[in-house]
């Protein structure tokens, strides 16, 4: 796998080169750095430019060398890195679009006001306008790698079936364990479950919507369902049924990441396939703002 990484030399950025790192593997993928150098402002003098030059050269160095610490060590020597001369945003897409990528690894800020987790321009922009898989990382920087925790949100379409060969290409750490979710969800204009709590069975009628969460005729039909792709899954999923639930989509995915402790979630962008349940490109763009951990986002196969 053709893999680009965003970096800044931030802890962000450095927590995302080593959470990806070990996914990958030495035999089969490659890693390029990107790294654009802030401009660079100094005194009208004759040899101005160079001394920019110079001084850009010395950032990139210093973030590229810093970056290659947090790499597995088979992975150190073969990194590839691009010193972008663009807005950042601009051009780690050109460099993914130039190099062919197959994935694109991006740090996030990590958490804003009241502990809430935050999105810089650049995670938005580059999630929004490629259409390669993009791994955003919320995590701090660990001296000790664990085993993992996956969550992926599917529902047998044709994107929970490429999330599935991404999956299935990358390493995982020994005792990684994977968990997948599909969620019934609830009617349009399904109001939040504690106002539904609040009000009787004929209140719930007169709105439409009735009481929803608990359909065990359509959870067995979904089980039932997914079992064609379901085998199809990495190892660390099997042995494991997946949890079906009821409600409202990104709630519930967020509901699992905590329940399950996860380390990373897996959710396509838009919705499609023949359970028609998941994914929205409305849930996963909720999943990437409000989820406490890395969430790598899958848009569809793309084809050479």
């Amino acid at each position: 796998m053709r893999v680009l990484m965003g970096i800044d030399g931030s802890p962000g950025s450095l927590a995302a080169v080593q959470f990806a790192g070990q996914l990958l593997s030495a035999d089969k993928d490659s890693v390029a750095f990107y790294y654009s150098p802030p401009p660079v402002w100094v005194r009208a003098v004759a040899d101005a430019s160079g001394t920019a030059g110079n001084l850009q050269g010395y950032l990139a160095s210093a973030v590229f060398a810093k970056a290659r610490e947090y790499l597995p060590q088979p992975l150190r020597s073969s990194v590839q890195t691009i010193v972008g001369t663009r807005d950042p945003r601009s051009g780690l897409l050109i460099a993914a679009d130039e190099r062919r990528a197959e994935l694109i690894v991006i740090g996030a800020r990590g958490t804003g006001h009241l502990r809430q987790p935050t999105l810089g321009s650049l995670v938005r922009h580059v999630v929004h306008h490629v259409t390669i898989p993009v791994l955003v990382v919320r995590r701090g920087v660990s001296a000790a790698i664990q085993p993992i925790r996956v969550l992926l949100a599917s529902d047998g379409s044709e994107v929970s079936q490429h999330a599935s060969e991404i999956l299935q290409g990358l390493s995982w750490p020994p005792g990684t364990i994977g968990r997948a979710i599909t969620v019934l969800e609830s009617a349009e204009g399904q109001i939040p479950e504690w106002l539904a709590d609040q009000l009787d069975d004929q209140q719930l009628a007169s709105l439409g919507i009735g009481r929803f969460s608990r359909d065990e005729e359509e959870e067995t039909r979904i089980h039932r369902e997914t079992e064609h792709w379901y085998g199809k899954l990495p190892t660390m999923f099997q042995g494991r049924d997946p949890l079906v639930v009821a409600g409202h989509v990104g709630d519930q995915i967020l509901q699992a990441i905590d329940s399950n402790q996860i380390d990373l979630v897996v959710v396509g962008a838009r919705r499609q396939g023949p359970i028609r349940r998941l994914l929205l490109g409305s849930t996963s763009e909720y999943v990437l703002s409000q989820a406490s951990c890395s969430v790598l986002i899958v848009r569809g196969q793309q084809r050479p």
